[in-house]
C-alpha cells in the first residue's frame, strides 16, 4: 500500500545511513516527532543519499530522509515528501563547529574570527543568491542551474539569522547519541556551549 501520511510509516522499511550520521539522527528525530521510534519501522542500512533515494525510487525500500537537494531529486523520480521536518519544529543542532577547551583558552582570537566568519557566511548566503548558486554549480559540477536555485531557495529558509546554538537542540542530539553510546546519557548540553564568541 502507498504511504500517504506519517502514520503509514509504521512497519515500513526505511533506507538508512550508518548510525551516528546526520541522516540517522534526522530519521530518529522525524520518527520522534510523529510519536514513533526505530522500533516501529524496519531500518535497512543502505549508505549515502544517492543510494537511499535510489532504493526508495526503485521500490526496494519504502522511505528515507534527506536534505532539500535530495528531496528535489526524489520528487523528480516520482517520490513525495511525507514529513516536512522543518514544520515539526524539533530543535536540533544539525551542524556545529567544535573546539577543545585548550584551543579556546589558548587561541580565543582564532575562535572569535571563526565564529564571525560563519555568521558572515550565513548572511552572504541569504543575501547573494546569484553568487551562491554559481559557487554551488562550480563545486558540485552537477545538475542544472535550476536545480541549484531550488536547493538555494529551500535551504535559505532553514538557515537561522543568528549563530547561537540551541540548548534544546543539543539535548535532542545527546538523547539520540545516548541510544548509540550510553555515556552520552550522563552528558549535559550546557557543558558543550560557550557563548562568549557569539
Amino acid at each position: 500500500p502507498e504511504i500517504k501520511s506519517p502514520e503509514d510509516l509504521k512497519g515500513r522499511s526505511a533506507a538508512m545511513h550508518i548510525p551516528g550520521t546526520a541522516a540517522d539522527f534526522a530519521l530518529r528525530l522525524a520518527l520522534k516527532g510523529i510519536g514513533f521510534s526505530l522500533k516501529d519501522i524496519k531500518g535497512v542500512t543502505v549508505g549515502g543519499a544517492p543510494a537511499r533515494v535510489t532504493a526508495v525510487a526503485t521500490g526496494q525500500l519504502d522511505f528515507t530522509v534527506g536534505t532539500e537537494a535530495e528531496k528535489i531529486r526524489g520528487e523528480k523520480l516520482g517520490l513525495k515528501m511525507i514529513i516536512d521536518m522543518a514544520k515539526l519544529n524539533i530543535p536540533f543542532q544539525f551542524t556545529c563547529t567544535v573546539a577543545t577547551r585548550r584551543t579556546i583558552r589558548e587561541n580565543p582570537d582564532l575562535v572569535q574570527r571563526m565564529v564571525r566568519a560563519m555568521a558572515e557566511a550565513v548572511h552572504y548566503y541569504k543575501n547573494h543568491k546569484d553568487s551562491v548558486v554559481k559557487i554551488m554549480q562550480k563545486y558540485s559540477r552537477g545538475p542544472s542551474r535550476t536545480f541549484f536555485e531550488e536547493v538555494y531557495d529551500s535551504s535559505r529558509e532553514l538557515l537561522v539569522e543568528d549563530t547561537y546554538p540551541t540548548i534544546e537542540g543539543l539535548k535532542n542530539t545527546l538523547e539520540i547519541q545516548a541510544s548509540l553510546d550510553p555515556k552520552a546519557a550522563k552528558a549535559k548540553a550546557e557543558d558543550f556551549v560557550d557563548l562568549r564568541f557569539v
